[in-house]
């Protein structure tokens, strides 16, 4: 399986019980909460390989506390065995925007065009850990750059093409440097 295929949610926190259950810690609360679907299985990173797990249990507690009980782990000595596991789901069950709202994660791999500085690169990462969303791109020289993804920077966005459109003030990419 192709980790380019999954998008991260979360990782695995400590054992809940003797039972096996999990606490599950939601990186990406904004993908999560807005899945229709009910899961029915998780993929965790084993080993630098994507390891699909089936949901025994999932349970969502004051809109934001969530436990996992996975088929086949019954005890907390092999909950142990899978702390600290990146989470992922398929890129396919993401959820889509309606209208003119647009979820971060539809900014991955798009192509960032600025008024001024033009083809600035792909976006590959949102770090989403500060106050304002850092997006993290390849420029064509293969440097990294990062800007905040703030709404007084993007002029526009088209999820089809993949193309965000933005207008930068002067100097902010010369920070990366």
């Amino acid at each position: 399986m192709n980790l380019n295929e999954y998008f991260q949610i979360g990782k695995i926190g400590k054992a809940k019980s003797f039972k096996g259950e999990v606490f599950l810690r939601i990186e990406d609360e904004e993908v999560f909460f807005a899945l229709d679907q009910e899961l029915k299985e998780l993929q965790l990173l084993i080993r630098n390989k994507i390891v699909s797990y089936p949901i025994q249990k999932l349970t969502v507690k004051n809109g934001k506390n969530v436990t996992v009980k996975f088929k086949g782990i019954d005890d907390s000595t092999m909950a142990e065995l899978i702390k600290n596991c990146e989470v992922f789901i398929p890129k396919s069950l993401l959820p889509e925007a309606e209208d003119d709202e647009v979820f971060t994660h539809e900014y991955l791999d798009a192509q960032v065009q600025d008024k001024t500085y033009g083809n600035i690169g792909t976006i590959e990462f949102i770090d989403k850990s500060s106050a304002q969303y850092l997006a993290y791109l390849k420029s064509s020289s293969n440097k990294e750059l990062f800007f905040p993804l703030i709404e007084e920077f993007i002029v526009s966005f088209d999820p089809k093409a993949k193309i965000l459109l933005t207008e930068l003030p002067e100097g902010i990419l010369e920070i990366n440097d």
